[in-house]
């Protein structure tokens, strides 16, 4: 017995290490580089599980991912959203009481795509889209585009979100404008 756990150990250590220098490598790598789209899986059960308990993750439809491309689709709704949920137990009033909050589709635009790019280092972009009150409210954001706005690789993002991003474009009304500017779609 004292064996095999002393096996187990070494085995444990051996990987721990060679996970860390092959962390250590993709550190390295500049995020911008040249990527083979196709070859790009992102697990949509994992992207969901995070994205939920996010801003407005209650009212969240649909999540694609393919090509390295994820996609939020948010209901278009209080109708759709009992069907989507019909165990919710949210009024039509709360759902847009929710989602009428001064600027909230505005964060929330801003906001999830970084977030999602943030969590999924293989995701290349994040499209957004949220339709509330015969409005769609869209956005993508890539990579590249985002870093060359914010100025500031994903990782330099990463190691201080809210300063880095949040204070900046999501909770500043000038920021968060020129975010929007930058990366909304009709």
């Amino acid at each position: 017995m004292k064996n095999f756990i002393y096996l187990f150990a070494v085995v444990f250590f051996m990987f721990s290490c060679t996970a860390s220098d092959s962390d250590k490598e993709n550190e390295n790598q500049d995020s911008t580089q040249i990527v083979d789209a196709s070859s790009i899986a992102i697990n949509v059960e994992k992207v969901k599980e995070k994205v939920i308990n996010w801003r407005g993750g209650a009212f969240l439809k649909e999540i694609s991912a393919e090509n390295g491309n994820i996609e939020l689709i948010y209901v278009k709704d209080f109708k759709e959203l009992k069907a989507t949920f019909p165990m919710i137990t949210s009024t039509e009033a709360d759902y847009k009481k929710e989602l009428g909050k001064e600027y909230e589709i505005d964060k929330m635009l801003s906001e999830l795509p970084v977030k999602t790019l943030l969590k999924f280092s293989d995701a290349l972009s994040v499209t957004v889209i949220i339709p509330f009150e015969n409005q769609i409210h869209k956005v993508v954001v890539n990579k590249k585009d985002l870093e060359t706005f914010v100025g500031k690789n994903l990782q330099e993002i990463d190691k201080d979100y809210t300063a880095n991003f949040g204070d900046k474009y999501v909770f500043d009304q000038k920021g968060r404008t020129d975010f929007l500017k930058r990366f909304s779609v009709q």
